[in-house]
């Protein structure tokens, strides 16, 4: 096989950099099928290619082969028979533990889950033998499992040795027919279901279970290691040819259709219900988190039922996972739970709106739905079906946007949504905060006014559907704030290197056109060349942008490293008169509006009076200025308040070129009227009703609720 196939390797599990590489196939099934004697934690591959370095999840931007570990105990023919059924090419190797005769568990965990089946068993006796554990919580097989017994002597104080028989382990690899790719999904959450339901489905085809952590799109393998000369001799490997697997296609058609409800807003995927052990009662879960999930106190409701809590930070409970006989390792406190009362300040931003948060770290807990923990909860009798619609643990129904503010309480800022971007856009954003250390919000955000700006100010946009005087314009106006050393400025450069290259090449281009032209006779080299519209400005007086905007449709994005010296130079110009005139000019600027100067007996006018602004202030200095906000100044300027940053990593930049190319290629686009979908209008319908529930509320002074009414404007 020809194609290239990409990958990331990392010398070790607890390596912080994972470096692409590039195979063929049999090149790559050689790394992933070749054994080698030394210990499990050695070299490891990453499926995926990465925006950076770092191996995470939201870089994750390709993945062209399938990984499956195949843990249960099918035996060697059984993975062999399964692989050729499919037809499909692929390679197996067996791996570290292959033919294992232990399996290491904590105690707490086989304690957890002994105790869970007592306090479930209504009186019964319930099996509770290591061979019944390696059933339920590892899913082993029979043949595996039988007569498993613990092994004291191989036990420790904290970990229990489970004695069972052989039990064969595989790693297969299928290259895929078409890879998966980040960019071909609109939001993260549907970029992982989709590589998940791809991965079920192959796994489905083979009839074989698999390890449930193969699902992740940031999982790593070790590469093929024995721990010593004897299990070499048990080790096994396969190539198998044949049509390429596909996944993708396979995941889609498996994926289950959405089925219309008749409940207000459902999810609409398939039921999960919680059955009461003790009262027989059923609650489709689905249908009450519409109901009753912005409510719901789980964290009182965790505490005044059998739920085990452990330790309080913050607004987080730490609590026993409901499934935590499946986790592998112990982390303390690693799972946590939070009342809906409390979202805004979990700082954890998967859930859109205000709902109870439940969140386990554990790598086979990561795909979990909320629901699912509660299903479990109540079958373990943590919780009762009537307790999740008990008035003891349900906030009242006040309105989200009305309740009271506590201004004491710590604010956690969300992580900025990296993936509104272009794929290209945020892997540039990424790569300069993992090598700058700068802050993420703050990269993004300069790189969005950096696009603002190269777009040009022609374009409009109609926000809502009967209102065609509402228009706007990609204007917009950033302040980053922060501290002298948090890369104010080098951050700004970054973002706007793009456009400050292609005006200062533009005007090189016309200096020599100009020198050409007059080196010429006067007589016959004709007109003077056309001078180029001018993308950015640094320092100027109103009026002379007035001078570049009478001849210029397209607008302008003045760069200011300092916002106090754009605001002092307002105040010192004109004097007597405060430099209300000059605000009131850039005011105007803001909206993108025609524009008409009258002054000493000379009339200029402006078509597209547009300017956008990026720029920076440190905190201190911004609560010197006086009056900022007494005429919507300030308003119009969304700031960024920059963050404590990472340390900075001295590796070559990988992204930064193509996000230049498509700012280049914004500043040359054809300007055009939109509109939005239909899709859009849903979510700006919410979002305008919530910021007139926010203006309507009262607790908020006239400056901020102007700053409010700015955010109409700016959503769409």
């Amino acid at each position: 096989m020809d194609a290239i196939y990409s990958v990331s390797l990392g010398e070790s599990e607890t390596t912080n950099r994972y470096i692409p590489g590039e195979f063929t196939w049999p090149k790559l099934c050689e790394l992933l099928t070749s054994h080698k004697q030394g210990s499990k934690s050695g070299p490891s591959i990453c499926p995926a290619t990465f925006s950076n370095d770092k191996r995470g999840k939201e870089y994750a931007q390709e993945i062209s082969v399938i990984t499956l570990d195949i843990d249960a105990g099918h035996s060697w023919e059984a993975v062999v028979a399964a692989i050729e059924a499919t037809g499909w090419t692929a390679a197996v190797a067996s791996t570290f533990s292959h033919m294992s005769v232990f399996t290491k568990v904590k105690r707490t965990a086989f304690e957890l889950w002994k105790q869970r089946k007592l306090d479930s068993a209504n009186g019964s006796e319930p099996d509770t033998s290591p061979e019944a554990y390696l059933a339920e919580a590892q899913e082993r097989l029979p043949e595996v499992i039988s007569g498993a017994v613990i092994d004291e002597e191989q036990s420790t104080d904290t970990e229990l040795a489970i004695r069972h028989n052989h039990c064969p382990k595989f790693r297969i690899a299928f290259p895929m027919a078409h890879p998966w790719r980040r960019k071909d999904y609109d939001n993260l959450d549907a970029a992982e279901m989709a590589f998940k339901d791809a991965c079920n489905a192959v796994a489905e085809r083979l009839g074989l279970e698999i390890d449930a952590s193969c699902v992740d799109l940031a999982r790593l393998f070790f590469l093929p290691r024995v721990p010593n000369t004897e299990r070499m001799e048990l080790t096994k490997r396969c190539i198998f040819e044949g049509e390429l697997c596909p996944a993708l296609k396979l995941g889609a058609d498996h994926r289950p259709a959405v089925t219309p409800s008749k409940s207000k807003g459902s999810l609409g995927f398939n039921t999960i219900e919680a059955v009461d052990p003790e009262t027989g009662e059923v609650l489709n879960l689905k249908t009450w988190v519409v109901d009753y999930g912005s409510r719901f106190e789980i964290a009182k409701a965790a505490e005044a039922g059998k739920w085990r809590t452990r330790t309080q930070s913050g607004v987080k409970l730490s609590v026993d996972c409901p499934f935590e006989g499946s986790h592998t390792t112990d982390t303390p406190n690693g799972t946590v739970v939070a009342n809906a009362s409390d979202f805004a300040a979990t700082g954890m931003t998967g859930l859109r709106t205000q709902n109870f948060t439940i969140h386990c770290s554990h790598a086979h807990c990561k795909d979990r739905d909320r629901l699912d923990f509660l299903k479990q909860a109540v079958s373990l009798k943590w919780l009762k079906v009537a307790d999740l619609t008990d008035t003891r643990f349900l906030m009242d129904d006040t309105p989200v946007d009305t309740v009271p503010i506590d201004p004491w309480a710590e604010f956690i800022v969300p992580s900025f949504p990296l993936d509104i971007f272009p794929a290209v856009v945020s892997e540039a954003v990424a790569d300069r905060h993992e090598r700058t250390g700068a802050d993420q919000a703050a990269v993004a955000m300069s790189a969005l006014s950096a696009m603002a700006g190269a777009l040009s100010a022609e374009n409009t946009i109609m926000p809502r559907r009967n209102d065609p005087y509402w228009i706007e314009r990609p204007i917009l106006w950033t302040l980053l704030c922060g501290a002298p050393s948090s890369m104010k400025t080098p951050t700004i450069k970054w973002a706007m290197a793009g456009l400050s290259s292609m005006q200062k090449e533009r005007m090189a281009s016309y200096l020599e056109k100009v020198t050409q032209w007059e080196s010429e006779p006067e007589d016959g080299r004709g007109d003077e060349p056309e001078r180029p519209e001018q993308l950015v400005t640094n320092d100027t007086t109103y009026e002379a942008i007035v001078e570049i905007l009478a001849v210029q449709n397209r607008g302008i994005i003045m760069h200011r490293d300092e916002f106090s010296g754009f605001i002092g130079a307002l105040d010192r110009y004109a004097s007597g008169r405060g430099g209300s005139a000059e605000r009131a000019f850039y005011i105007e600027a803001w909206n993108g509006n025609a524009y008409q100067s009258n002054r000493k007996g000379r009339s200029v006018s402006v078509p597209n009076l547009a300017v956008d602004f990026i720029g920076g202030i440190q905190p201190e200095k911004l609560r010197e200025m006086k009056d900022l906000g007494s005429d919507g100044l300030l308003q119009r300027f969304l700031p960024v308040v920059i963050k404590d940053g990472l340390l900075p990593r001295d590796i070559p930049a990988r992204n930064s070129a193509l996000y230049y190319e498509l700012v280049r290629n914004m500043a040359c686009l054809e300007p055009g009227d939109y509109t939005i979908c239909e899709a859009g209008h849903v979510v700006l319908d919410e979002l305008f009703e919530r910021l007139h529930n926010l203006e309507a509320s009262g607790v908020f002074g006239s400056s901020f609720s102007s700053f409010l009414g700015k955010m109409r404007g700016y959503s769409a």
